[in-house]
């Protein structure tokens, strides 16, 4: 819950429209665009798009914040673990769209450090409340690691290290 503490849901609701607006000015860029201009808008519309996905997970996780005060979803209580549970689950799903988003376009290694960043960090915390939240029940996790997955060229070089 660390972190999430530190996100405020006007701040993020602020963000949130600021980058769904700038994704809409470059969708209608695109209308006169051509050649490298057009690759270039379509991986930036892209990223704007997956960042929205992403506040958008975070602002569920401020909502978690606000429903459990100082607490964690290991100690929430009972009266309250529905809806907890609800919205662990409601970010998590916004989290797996971002990732699925963003791994549909990815020009480089460095986009899938971003990607696996996603996966092995936010994604990670989520689904850690979820267990605590639900117990040790197996989750499958299909959608995201069908995402990372998909993500991967089978194409690419070995990795250096």
């Amino acid at each position: 819950m660390g972190y999430l503490r530190n996100y405020r849901k006007p701040t993020l609701a602020c963000a949130i429209s600021a980058y769904r607006t700038a994704a809409e000015l470059y969708q209608q860029s695109r209308r006169d665009a051509g050649g490298n201009w057009l690759r270039a808008t379509d991986l930036l519309i892209n990223r704007l798009e997956a960042t929205v996905h992403y506040l958008q997970s975070l602002e569920i996780g401020a909502e978690l914040v606000e429903l459990l005060g100082r607490g964690t979803p290991a100690s929430c209580p009972p009266e309250k673990q529905a809806e907890a549970a609800r919205l662990v689950h409601a970010a998590i799903a916004r989290l797996e769209l971002c990732m699925a988003h963003t791994g549909s376009i990815l020009p480089d290694r460095a986009s899938m450090g971003t990607l696996v960043s996603k996966y092995q960090v936010t994604h990670h915390v989520f689904c850690q409340m979820r267990m605590d939240l639900e117990g040790n029940r197996q989750h499958t996790e299909t959608t995201s690691n069908a995402a990372v997955s998909a993500a991967m060229p089978t194409d690419a070089p070995p990795s250096p290290i």
